[in-house]
């Protein structure tokens, strides 16, 4: 019994739609309410570290998608703050692997930074589009790097028209690139600010796309304006009184609250912080529990990245490979040594 795969190389990856915005926050959004379903299974990733937890590293994540979909697959990613300052080179590389959940057997080997960044940033876009209460809001982006870039890219297609976007990063020439990039159109403004503080201040969506890691955090409550929302893709940006003062907390992984290093467990444990502030994505996104009760509320929105987000768009990818004929097919083992 022969076991073949296809192989998707990134360029592949971005021939068969891996830049599609609009297609991967509908993956991400439908995978959400799989999962607050039970429709969808996601396994604890394992975290290598070797120089601290925001320094090099390698993750990997496992994720099942049952309802009609039906796919199953890993992801192994690896990190290196360092490879952009020393070699001007991406920080993260990443293999997506696609498996027959009947047999187990691969079907697909793919690039999977592509997609990993893009579902990053359509997880504020998907956020964004429940969440934001005005019609032209001001955006503020801390961080400039790919996730920053993807999640406006993810803003854009979700918001009619922000009237502002202020983007800082601690690089200032790699915030004047993406801005550069991104430029002007739609009636609004993308401007570099000086700090932090002033991309946050007077923003009715605020995204931070950081490697800050604990101990770090400092974004204050008090900087945020009254109504807006603040999606941390980075998990630590924000203070833990932010945390405890803000209206609402919507997540998307409800599994996050009993992890014992992310930023609820020990609040909770505390009693500084009650879950019925809490709300998940899912149940937005199906009318569930509304996304709002006052224009005024402070909403942190703390989308977690998961492997089923890669899985449901590296399967949409891999559908559009087989039928465009992208991709090169490699053999497993033409009969296996042992069965």
């Amino acid at each position: 019994m022969t076991v073949e795969f296809l192989y998707l190389s990134q360029e592949d990856v971005i021939e068969c739609g891996g830049l599609d915005m609009a297609e991967t926050i509908r993956c991400v959004e439908k995978a959400t309410v799989m999962l607050y379903r039970e429709e969808a299974r996601e396994a604890d990733a394992v975290h290598l570290l070797w120089n601290g937890i925001s320094g090099k590293r390698i993750a990997t994540h496992a994720a099942y998608l049952g309802a009609g979909v039906e796919i199953a697959g890993g992801k192994v990613i690896a990190s290196n703050p360092e490879n952009p300052p020393k070699r001007g080179a991406p920080r993260a590389s990443a293999v997506l692997t696609l498996n027959d959940p009947e047999t187990g057997y691969p079907i697909c080997l793919m690039e999977g930074a592509v997609i990993s960044h893009m579902r990053t940033g359509a997880m504020t876009g998907a956020g964004a589009r429940h969440l934001v209460r005005k019609e032209r809001p001001v955006v503020g982006l801390v961080g400039a790097g790919p996730i920053g870039r993807t999640s406006l890219m993810a803003l854009a297609e979700v918001l009619r028209a922000p009237a502002e976007v202020k983007v800082f990063d601690t690089a200032e020439p790699r915030a004047r690139a993406l801005t550069a990039a991104l430029g002007t159109g739609r009636g609004r403004e993308i401007r570099v600010v000086r700090s932090a503080e002033e991309a946050v201040r007077g923003s009715d969506v605020v995204v931070t796309a950081t490697n800050v890691g604990p101990g770090e955090s400092y974004i204050p409550y008090d900087w945020l304006e009254r109504g807006c929302v603040l999606s941390d893709v980075s998990v630590w940006d924000e203070t833990d009184d932010l945390i405890t003062r803000a209206d609402r907390i919507v997540l998307n992984n409800f599994q996050r609250l009993t992890f014992r290093h992310d930023r609820f467990g020990p609040l909770l444990a505390e009693r500084r912080l009650s879950k019925d502030r809490i709300v998940h994505l899912g149940a937005i996104i199906t009318g569930e529990a509304p996304a709002r009760e006052r224009d005024d509320e402070v909403i942190l929105f703390c989308p977690r990245g998961m492997c089923l987000y890669d899985i449901y768009n590296g399967y949409r990818i891999y559908e559009a490979a087989k039928r465009k004929g992208v991709g090169r097919s490699l053999t497993l083992w033409r009969e296996p040594v042992w069965h």
